[in-house]
């Protein structure tokens, strides 16, 4: 994938929200931004607010490119994405969005969780650029819990950025890339 600036954004939230909710146009109004940006974005590649994303992305004259599963032929992925990577295991998709520069995390359930904790652990252990903003109340209300159950510093912490709302991701994820340590992971 390659991006006016070469970097590429993980958005990832739930495939369960329909066009008409308030939740689909934030991720619109977020893929715009991260596109006027000169990012590209990557996603899971399915409907609602990954295709959202791509959809606001491709508004802007950016780029979308999804990560569909070859196993789940039931889903179909949506077509606001001009590229597709298939995935053929869920760990294999996982490793696609754990090497994204950043991640930004949209409203989502387990699916959604589990996609920002394991770039959360990536940030955290490897030796590359990347973060992890998380948009809306929803996940800061999270992240308070596990500051309580977790055995993490703040360091460990430092590494989630918080953004209240669609205008708040740009800033936050040019906070992220400002803070990264240099590109030396073994895959290039």
């Amino acid at each position: 994938m390659t991006t006016r600036e070469g970097v590429v954004v993980a958005v990832v939230g739930s495939a369960r929200v329909s066009r008409d909710a308030p939740e689909w146009q934030e991720a619109y109004e977020v893929g715009a931004l991260i596109a006027e940006s000169g990012w590209g974005i990557m996603t899971g590649g399915y409907s609602g607010l990954m295709g959202a994303a791509a959809e606001g992305a491709r508004s802007r004259g950016g780029s979308a490119r999804g990560l569909p599963m070859t196993a789940w032929a039931q889903l179909t992925p949506d077509p606001a994405h001009d590229d597709l990577a298939w995935c053929a295991t869920y760990g294999e998709r996982l490793d696609h969005i754990a090497r994204a520069d950043v991640l930004v995390a949209l409203p989502g359930g387990v699916g959604t969780l589990s996609e920002w904790a394991v770039a959360w652990a990536s940030a955290q252990t490897e030796l590359r650029p990347h973060g992890v903003v998380l948009v809306g109340r929803r996940w800061a209300q999270l992240v308070e819990q596990l500051r309580r159950i977790l055995i993490a510093g703040d360091d460990d912490f430092a590494l989630l950025t918080a953004a209240e709302g669609p205008q708040e991701v740009p800033a936050r994820v040019r906070e992220v890339l400002a803070a990264a340590p240099p590109a030396t992971a073994p895959w290039g």
